[in-house]
C-alpha cells in the first residue's frame, strides 16, 4: 500500500508517492452457499440481515418457499418467509447456520434513526407445534445511538437439553415501530460480500449465557398494534406462566403454562381481538413473580 500526497509548498504544486507502507491481505472468509437476506427501507434509509448454510448434523435445510402469489411484502410477511423449513431434533444434534446485518452507510439512513425509529432483528429457534421461541440469538436494534454494521457470524448450536424428536425451525424476526416502512426479500447464494463469516461460535440453543436471575423485560415495540414480542428469563427449570390482564384484572389471554428449562425466551402476542387500552403481562416461575404494562393503540 502507497501513500499519494499533493505537495504545495513551492511552485509547481506536484504530486509525491510515498515508500511502501505495508502489505495488506483480505481475510480468508468462509463463504455461505446458500442463503435468504430481508430488508427494511424507507426514504433512503435502508437495513438488512441475511441468515443462510443451515444445517443439522450436515444435512442442509432449505427455507420454506415463497408463493408466486405473493406480490408485496409487509413486517408480518417477511417474518414468515424468513425461516427454514421444519427439522426434527435431539439432545446430540448440531444445528449450524451463518448471519451477517447491517445498514447502508448513508445521510438518509442516520437522519432516519435519530427521528425516533427502531429497527430490530433477531435469530429465533422456534418450537414448530406450540410455536414458542425456545432461543432466541443476535438480537440487534439500531437506532440514533448504534448506527454501527456488525461482523459476519457463523454459529454452531448446541441442542443439548432440548429432547427428542421434537419439531423446530429457525427463522429470522424483524421489528420496527415505523409503519411506513417497505420490505423486500432476496435469496443470496455464494456471496461473499454479504454472507462471508470470519469464524463461528458454539453457543447453546437457549442462548449464549444461561440467565443467572429471573427478569420479564418490556414488550417490544411498545405501543404496538397488533403484534408485540414479550422477553423472560429464568434461572432454572420450572412451571412458566404468562397470562395478559386488562386493566381491571380479568384475564383475556394465557401465553405460556408449560415447563420450561433455564434459558432466555421470546413469545409474539398478537392483540388483534383486543379493543385498544392498557393491559397487564404477568410472568409467574417457581418462586418468581413479576408484572409489566403493555400498550395497544389501534
Amino acid at each position: 500500500m502507497y501513500a499519494i500526497s499533493l505537495n504545495t509548498t513551492i511552485a509547481p504544486y506536484y504530486f509525491m508517492k510515498s515508500n511502501s507502507l505495508n502489505t495488506f491481505s483480505k481475510p480468508n472468509l468462509l463463504t455461505i452457499s446458500s442463503g435468504r437476506e430481508g430488508v427494511v427501507y424507507n426514504d433512503g434509509a435502508e437495513f438488512y440481515y441475511a441468515i443462510g448454510d443451515i444445517k443439522l448434523n450436515g444435512n442442509n435445510i432449505d427455507f420454506v418457499e415463497i408463493p408466486d402469489s405473493v406480490k408485496s411484502l409487509n413486517l408480518s410477511a417477511i417474518n414468515e418467509y424468513l425461516r427454514s423449513q421444519t427439522m426434527s431434533v435431539d439432545n446430540a444434534g448440531q444445528l449450524l447456520y451463518s448471519v451477517q446485518y447491517g445498514m447502508i452507510d448513508s445521510a438518509s439512513t442516520m437522519n432516519y434513526l435519530q427521528t425516533g425509529k427502531t429497527i430490530t432483528f433477531g435469530v429465533e429457534l422456534v418450537d414448530a407445534i406450540t410455536n414458542n421461541v425456545l432461543g432466541r440469538y443476535d438480537e440487534v436494534t439500531f437506532d440514533e445511538n448504534n448506527m454501527f454494521n456488525y461482523d459476519k457470524q457463523g454459529y454452531e448450536v448446541s441442542l443439548e437439553g432440548i429432547g427428542t424428536n421434537r419439531e423446530v425451525y429457525l427463522r429470522l424476526s424483524t421489528t420496527s415501530n415505523d409503519e411506513t416502512s417497505g420490505y423486500s426479500l432476496t435469496q443470496r447464494y455464494s456471496d461473499e460480500t454479504i454472507l462471508g463469516k470470519t469464524h463461528t461460535k458454539k453457543i447453546n440453543y437457549t442462548g449464549t449465557e444461561k440467565p443467572t436471575e429471573y427478569a420479564l423485560f418490556q414488550n417490544y415495540p411498545n405501543p404496538f398494534n397488533p403484534m408485540t414480542t414479550i422477553t423472560y428469563q429464568i434461572p432454572k427449570e420450572g412451571l412458566v406462566t404468562l397470562k395478559i390482564y386488562d386493566i381491571l384484572g380479568k384475564e383475556v389471554a394465557t401465553l405460556i403454562n408449560e415447563e420450561k428449562q433455564a434459558g432466555k425466551y421470546s413469545i409474539d402476542f398478537n392483540a388483534s381481538k383486543l379493543s385498544s387500552g392498557v393491559y397487564l403481562y404477568e410472568l409467574r416461575s417457581n418462586e418468581y413473580k413479576s408484572t409489566k404494562k403493555l400498550l395497544l393503540m389501534k
